[in-house]
């Protein structure tokens, strides 16, 4: 698998109808094979080898584009109003890192924001810096840019586990409310670790130990997996994240028996992560409750920033057999 070859096709900015950065990156892959080339008026490109007539074809087929969102207008304040282009899902709409192409192929960062009206979005805008419409024209952008997610491909090598997808209904007195949809992460090692005085971390691992209420992850539909390994550590947060020894199964551990270490993810509260530490993103979440009211549940924002940390495996292998060459095989030779 050529990971390099994939990382530069998930950072590709692609929406529906500007596909140039991928279609470009597959023919700089493909010239060596000397296919016939074709590109229709959809923008889809075609790859063609010829062959007698009389023999058989295989075709693969893949989509180029992703969903985002298209500069619509630009107001007085300097913020981009954006259209939706795609399923772009109603909780994926607001804070969200995104970048602006020009019509240069200029990338510019910026952050989304939404209005919900009936718990759906009524309208979306991109805050890349600006402050008036005039700075806006300066950056290069213009009406029908292009603005995709701003997110980079990432190697996971850690027990991630499986995201789940399933459908979500409540009701309300009588009424029922707008079907959701919701994302599980099933068979994941997850690590949590909280900092702060004596008495209140002591309270916590007693609340832990002997529970008042069933103990749940994110949702009381997830339960999670006994036993819970909880110990106290003196020290910061950060210590204990670094100290704290890989918590893959056994199993998984063993699957990765070849890699010594294993770069494992790490999500944290801004401060925790010291500054020293070099950081792969940061984003702002509106999920810290300040009402628990069921009738007015409030959120307000947190800033969380995320990095990458290596963990030895205590499973690791230091030689690896080498594949007989008859077993190494390559789809691509069919071309």
């Amino acid at each position: 698998m050529d990971e390099q070859f994939l990382g530069k096709l998930s950072n590709a900015d692609a929406l529906a109808g500007d596909e140039e950065e991928v279609r470009e990156l597959i023919r700089k892959r493909l010239a060596h094979l000397e296919l016939r080339e074709q590109v229709d008026g959809l923008g889809s490109i075609i790859f063609g080898k010829v062959e007698e007539k009389n023999t058989k074809s295989v075709m693969l087929c893949a989509h180029m584009d992703e969903v985002g969102f298209l500069v619509r207008s630009v107001d007085s304040f300097g913020l981009l109003h954006l259209m939706k282009v795609g399923g772009v899902q109603n909780y994926g709409q607001s804070y969200q890192h995104i970048r602006v192409t020009t019509r240069d192929r200029k990338k510019i960062p910026g952050i989304t924001f939404a209005a919900y009206k009936d718990n759906i979005v009524d309208y979306v805008f991109a805050d890349v810096g600006a402050n008036t419409q005039e700075e806006v024209e300066k950056m290069g952008i213009n009406i029908g840019d292009m603005v995709t997610f701003s997110t980079d491909f990432q190697k996971y090598i850690a027990e991630p586990g499986q995201l789940l997808r399933d459908f979500h209904t409540a009701h309300r007195g009588d009424t029922s409310m707008p079907l959701s949809h919701r994302f599980y992460r099933e068979d994941a090692a997850f690590g949590a670790f909280v900092e702060g005085p004596d008495d209140m971390i002591d309270a916590l691992a007693q609340a832990i130990v002997r529970p008042a209420f069933p103990l749940y992850l994110g949702r009381r539909s997830c339960p999670p997996t006994l036993p819970l390994r909880l110990a106290v550590h003196q020290g910061s947060a950060w210590e204990a994240v670094r100290d704290t020894p890989w918590m893959a199964s056994a199993y998984y551990q063993k699957k990765q028996r070849y890699e010594h270490f294993v770069r494992t993810r790490v999500i944290a509260d801004l401060g925790i992560i010291p500054p020293e530490v070099e950081k792969s993103s940061q984003q702002t979440l509106q999920d810290m409750p300040i009402s628990f009211d069921s009738e007015h549940r409030k959120y307000t924002l947190r800033t969380v920033e995320e990095t990458y940390i290596n963990l030895e495996n205590p499973q690791y292998v230091e030689v690896k057999p080498q594949a007989h060459s008859s077993l190494v095989h390559d789809p691509m030779e069919v071309l």
